[in-house]
C-alpha cells in the first residue's frame, strides 16, 4: 500500500513540474522595454535608430505585448489619414506562452491583426542578464524562397 501510495505522489508530483515547466520561464518573466529592431535581408542589414516604443509582459503563462512607431506625430483630432497611417505604425497582441528551451512561443488570444488570433508564432530568445534578445526568420517579402531575420532587443524594465 505504501509503494502505490508512493507512486501517485511521485506521479503528481512529476506532472505538476512538467505542467509548471510549460508554462512559461522564470527568467523570463517580467516587463521588457524594446530598445532595438534589426532586420536582416537577403542583401543587406537594416538597424532601426528608433525602434519605436514596445513593451513585451510575460508572466505566469500569458504576455501582452504593443509596439508603436516612435516617429508618429498626429494632429487633434488625428484625420482619418492619420487613423489609416496609425494602423500600419501600432501592433499589439495578448494571449499565452510557452519557453522550451530556447524557444519562445506567443499564441494570441486578441491581436491587432484578426488572422493572428490563435496562429502560434516562436522566437528564438537569448537572455542575458537584463537583456533579451528574440530572433524570428520569416519569408523575404520580395522573394519568398528566401529569408528575413528579425532580432528584437528587450531590456528588463522591472528589477528581479
Amino acid at each position: 500500500m505504501r509503494h502505490l501510495i508512493a507512486m501517485m505522489l511521485m506521479s503528481v508530483y512529476g506532472i505538476a513540474l512538467l505542467s509548471c515547466g510549460q508554462r512559461g520561464g522564470a527568467g523570463v518573466e517580467g516587463v521588457w522595454m524594446m530598445t532595438s529592431v534589426a532586420v536582416t535581408a537577403p542583401d543587406t542589414t537594416a538597424t532601426l535608430d528608433t525602434p519605436g516604443t514596445g513593451i513585451l509582459i510575460l508572466h505566469n503563462g500569458h504576455y501582452s505585448q504593443v509596439w508603436m512607431d516612435a516617429n508618429r506625430r498626429y494632429s487633434i483630432p488625428p484625420s482619418d489619414l492619420e487613423k489609416v497611417d496609425a494602423y500600419d505604425t501600432f501592433d499589439a497582441s495578448a494571449g499565452t506562452y510557452t519557453l522550451a528551451d530556447s524557444t519562445l512561443t506567443l499564441t494570441p488570444q486578441v491581436a491587432r491583426d484578426p488572422s493572428a488570433v490563435g496562429v502560434p508564432s516562436t522566437t528564438i530568445i537569448q537572455l542575458t542578464g537584463e537583456t533579451l534578445v528574440r530572433r524570428a526568420e520569416r519569408p523575404d517579402r520580395n522573394d519568398p524562397t528566401k529569408a528575413m531575420q528579425w532580432t528584437s532587443t528587450y531590456t528588463r524594465a522591472t528589477p528581479r
